[in-house]
């Protein structure tokens, strides 16, 4: 089981951006590990960090970018509560995975990061 304070206090150290890139690595990794079926826990554990995530970052965003993560929250909310159900099927481990990297490439987009690196 995860150290979840001690992984808060390292989180909210981190700046906005940051903190952004974190929930859109923790994203890409719901994505790419949704192609073989023996990582249903792993898969399970990225959505619970992936919800971590969102809710440290809502409280100190504008309210734009809190209206989408908040929609972000929903949808991992709802993979978790059919998780069985939804990881029993190859069609909504496909869906699952698409909407994953989707937001992703959003978050990743809000946190401004690559635009950083291309003007450093």
């Amino acid at each position: 089981m995860p150290d979840w304070r001690a992984i808060e206090a390292s989180f909210l150290r981190q700046p906005q951006a940051n903190r952004l890139g974190e929930l859109a690595a923790s994203l890409a990794r719901i994505k790419s590990r949704c192609q073989n079926p023996a990582n249903q826990d792993l898969v399970a554990a990225f959505i619970e960090e992936s919800l971590f995530f969102v809710g440290l970052i809502i409280p100190d965003t504008d309210t734009e970018k809190a209206g989408e993560l908040n929609q972000l929250q929903s949808q991992l909310r709802e993979w978790q509560q059919d998780w069985s159900n939804i990881w029993a099927s190859p069609t909504e481990r496909a869906n699952i995975a698409a909407i994953a990297s989707t937001w992703s490439e959003q978050v990743l987009g809000m946190s401004g990061l690559l635009s950083e690196s291309i003007t450093a």
